[in-house]
């Protein structure tokens, strides 16, 4: 009598959470909808592929296609039972993989699947879209292309670099996204060389026809304050927040209306925040002023009456405050080392050559009018030896003697000077105060946060792809899962914060520490130790699931999915009679 018997072990993780979130999304429908399979393609669907694709980058953090295979075979009968019988390891080559890639890289397809896509999520998750962020930014790669003087129009192309790393050529990503969840709302992929303030207006136009509605905040950094970009929006009947750059309001035009405001002694109206232990701590200060601004737009003449908020932040002002200083002390340092003798230390000869070496110290360290250098010239007289031909005799010489010195009355004109920054924007007193502005402001970091996602949870870098178009059609896969990121951390803190609780155990060795703002990324580590074992019999086979943990259980119900989420693997598998 036959009584073989093989134990098989498939590690599920965090992999049925992320399908059930992907399903919920409905990113596979709408995928097959936008992006249908010819009459030639077999296996699963190109939603489907996706989906899966999209569970092994989230899970593994990493894009690499030869990867996906041998993945998808260390769980090919879990998978079968989460998402089709007919699932196969063929459907993960590659070569089928990149093809996907070059599909999703078509514009128009992608324009059309993204719009729905956000359209339903509003939906679903009930977001309110009322502020939309907009930015940039760039990854380079190490490839070989064209020298920086005959770039074309290839994809990656050199240029000035946000990594840092102007040798290496890059790619340019534009980003709009839904406040408060950073939920991407858009995405353009450019090439690397292209200039960041023409990328606002289109980047505009893709929210306004995805949510189909007026009177958005769209909120930007310097770069949005382009006129042109204002008035746009203002024409289109939304508004805009923005810091505004030294071009469009310069020192030299903000010095007098500072000094206005100091001499009425208008009463600066403080910016406060609760930090992370709840304390109430005071951050800026500042005071409004009103302008009014003409541009061109929409084919005529358009005027509006622009608020600017002028607010001094003190953690700004502390940095540039130690900064001056900084400068000042070297540059005192360096003036007063002239005094010193010693090999290699060339004096100069005349006054001339002195002023000369003060005025380069005090430009280099640009703090010409906050210092004084007192010059005490000395003759000196020199005893000379006779020498061979040469008779006893004096000689007189030019020397010095210096000290710098800090000028008081300029140095504290200018600390009151310090940390001023200037935002922009046309809302009313009612629907925008100066607390308001700012608070809203600093939290640009969350869509700085996106970005830092996409390169890092999400293994951007490095490239491992050649062809142009299929880059692009990875980023725009890699904002499909920047939006799964975004939705799980948003929808868990919304209920973490409705039920007014708080979880443990997310920190390994700190099981006692709890959070009320988890990440989605700690939030996937919690299911890291989930494994189905399937035990062969000749007769029959057995699936064994080990039990969620009270912290993974509430996880799920936190995210709002079924408890059975990994309980129906086990119901959905084939058991042979």
């Amino acid at each position: 009598m036959e009584t073989s018997l093989t134990v098989k072990t498939e590690r599920l993780d965090d992999v049925p959470l992320l399908l059930a979130h992907l399903e919920r999304m409905g990113v596979s429908a709408l995928l097959d909808k936008h992006f249908p399979s010819h009459s030639n393609w077999e296996g699963l669907s190109v939603g489907t592929i996706v989906c899966v694709w999209l569970s092994h980058i989230l899970s593994e953090s990493d894009h690499c296609l030869d990867h996906v295979r041998p993945w998808v075979s260390e769980k090919l009968e879990s998978l079968q039972c989460l998402v089709s019988p007919r699932l196969k390891e063929l459907d993960f080559t590659d070569d089928r993989l990149g093809s996907i890639l070059t599909r999703l890289s078509a514009e128009a397809s992608w324009s059309a699947f993204e719009a729905e896509l956000s359209a339903h999520l509003l939906q679903v998750y009930d977001l309110k879209s009322v502020c939309v962020r907009h930015d940039s930014t760039t990854s380079s790669s190490f490839r070989s292309i064209a020298s920086p003087s005959d770039q074309g129009e290839n994809l990656f192309q050199y240029a000035h670099s946000k990594d840092h790393r102007p040798d290496l050529p890059q790619l340019k990503v534009m980003l709009a996204s839904l406040d408060p969840l950073g939920m991407p709302l858009g995405t353009e992929v450019l090439p690397g060389h292209y200039a960041d303030d023409p990328l606002y207006i289109p980047s505009i136009e893709r929210v306004q026809q995805t949510l189909e509605k007026r009177g958005l905040l769209h909120v930007g950094d310097a770069k949005l304050s382009a006129l042109e970009s204002r008035a746009f929006i203002v024409a289109s009947g939304d508004a805009y927040l923005c810091p505004l750059s030294k071009k469009q309001f310069s020192q030299e035009r903000l010095a007098p209306v500072l000094q206005a405001a100091f001499e009425s002694q208008e009463t600066l109206r403080e910016v406060s925040r609760l930090n992370a232990k709840g304390e109430t701590l005071a951050i800026a200060e500042g005071f409004e002023h009103t302008q009014r601004l003409t541009a061109e737009a929409n084919g005529g003449e358009l005027c509006w009456e622009e608020r600017l908020f002028i607010v001094r932040s003190f953690q700004y002002a502390q940095a540039a405050q130690r900064g001056l200083d900084h400068r000042l002390e070297k540059a005192q340092s360096e003036i007063e080392a002239l005094n010193s003798r010693g090999r290699g230390k060339q004096r100069p000869k005349n006054r001339e050559a002195l002023q000369q070496r003060i005025e380069a110290i005090i430009k280099h360290y640009k703090v010409g009018s906050l210092l004084a250098v007192d010059i005490q010239e000395i003759q000196k007289q020199q005893r000379l030896r006779r020498y061979k031909d040469r008779p006893d005799c004096v000689r007189s010489h030019w020397d010095f003697q210096l000290q710098a010195r800090r000028l008081e009355a300029p140095y504290q004109q200018t600390l009151r000077e310090l940390g001023w920054r200037i935002y922009a924007t046309p809302l009313s007193e009612k629907q925008m105060t100066l607390e308001d502005a700012v608070l809203c402001y600093r939290n640009e970091f969350r869509i700085e946060h996106n970005f830092k996602r996409i390169k890092g949870a999400l293994s951007l870098r490095p490239f491992h792809l050649t062809r142009e178009d299929r880059i692009q059609g990875l980023l725009h896969l890699l904002t499909i899962a920047l939006r799964v990121l975004t939705l799980i951390e948003f929808s868990v803190r919304r209920q973490v914060q409705k039920q007014k609780i708080e979880i443990q155990g997310l920190y390994p060795g700190k099981p006692k520490r709890a959070t009320a703002t988890p990440t989605t990324e700690k939030l996937l580590e919690a299911f890291g130790n989930i494994q189905l074992s399937i035990v062969t019999l000749p007769q029959q086979t057995l699936y064994h699931l080990n039990p969620l943990s009270p912290l993974q259980r509430t996880i799920l119900e936190l995210m709002q999915l079924p408890l059975n989420t990994y309980d129906k693997i086990v119901d959905n598998s084939f058991k042979p009679p």
